[in-house]
């Protein structure tokens, strides 16, 4: 696991608990925190994980994807030739890329519990 998967399992449910009680005013029980930190995981972190640790989807890929989650946070490291006081705060990027993380992550969730577990009582 990567930084981000480590982080993750220590301390994921404790925030998607947290987000579901905040956001959607809904108090999950422990199953259910289980379930959605799963798929979670499976649909998000993993995919993170992966690509930190350089491994490939497939053997042969046919095309590369440029516009996963690794990718659109890495866009805001400096240029190596960026001349010194550029703009480049590595402070100010690393919010940028942090409110990238937590849009992705929110919107995931969003997905899990406003949509999925609804659709789950249902059926």
């Amino acid at each position: 696991m990567s930084s981000a998967g480590l982080i993750y399992k220590f301390y994921g449910k404790e925030v998607i608990r947290n987000i579901a009680k905040a956001e959607y005013e809904r108090d999950l029980d422990d199953k259910i925190v289980d379930l959605v930190h799963e798929k979670m995981y499976k649909n998000l972190i993993m995919e993170i994980d992966a690509i930190d640790n350089g491994v490939n989807q497939a053997k042969d890929l046919k095309y590369a994807i440029h516009t996963n989650l690794s990718q659109r946070v890495g866009v805001y490291n400096s240029p190596w030739n960026a001349p010194k006081g550029a703009g480049y705060s590595q402070h100010k990027q690393f919010k940028k890329a942090m409110n990238i993380c937590e849009e992705s992550f929110i919107h995931k969730l969003y997905g899990q519990i406003q949509i999925l577990l609804p659709a789950r009582e249902v059926v």
